[in-house]
């Protein structure tokens, strides 16, 4: 890229020189070289509409649920059932939905526009969840994140989050968590699913390249 100052008594002209990035010279930086800085590679996205569950395995539709990445993202967008109800998330392995122990937990805000309410959330049973009902009437619905490790080795896989939504009362929440399944295992996909109702929403899988 060329630099010129049109006036002045200290006028200068001239070129930036190329950049350099891991001994990759990249000329005037248009572009980084694949996998700095850890891209995310989509691998798989469902649009859901009134079903009971979104599941995510190992080499169903598409789907790369393995050790090929050492971590994996989930996006949420529009995330809600057919009624007021928590949204949960277990961990699948052989195709089949883990129902041993877990443990997760996290802080949760909550805010009406008049108060401030502020705990603690925590489950035995899922690897993540929303600590209270997802309103369904408005266009309010939750979306978020889950950062995932331990698919596709031996391991007791865990997994932090957050989310976003109103409840059934019209509070603005934020859940910042964590979670990890309490037995070794080999974890080969992910099942999200509401606590009743059928579910609608945007539900996308990303590898983080190593």
């Amino acid at each position: 890229m060329a630099i010129t100052r049109l006036s002045g008594t200290n006028a200068i002209s001239g070129a930036l020189p190329a950049a350099n990035i891991n001994n990759t010279s990249i000329g005037n930086v248009t572009a980084l070289p694949a996998g700095v800085g850890g891209s995310l590679v989509l691998i798989k996205t469902q649009v859901a509409s009134g079903v009971s569950s979104v599941i995510f395995d190992n080499g169903s539709n598409g789907v790369v649920f393995d050790n090929t990445y050492d971590q994996y993202i989930f996006k949420l967008t529009n995330v809600r059932s057919t009624v007021n109800t928590d949204i949960r998330v277990k961990v699948r392995t052989s195709a089949g939905d883990y129902n041993g122990a877990y443990r997760a937990t996290g802080r949760v805000s909550g805010y009406n526009g008049g108060g401030l309410d502020v705990f603690d959330g925590f489950t035995s049973g899922m690897f993540a969840y929303t600590p209270s009902d997802v309103r369904y009437e408005f266009a309010e619905y939750l979306s978020g994140d889950i950062t995932v490790k331990g698919a596709g080795y031996s391991t007791r896989p865990m997994c932090w989050f957050q989310f976003s939504y109103k409840d059934s009362s019209g509070y603005q929440k934020h859940f910042a968590a964590s979670g990890g399944a309490d037995g070794d295992m080999i974890m080969t996909g992910i099942n999200f699913y509401p606590n009743s109702g059928n579910m609608s929403g945007t539900f996308s899988l990303y590898g983080v390249s190593k």
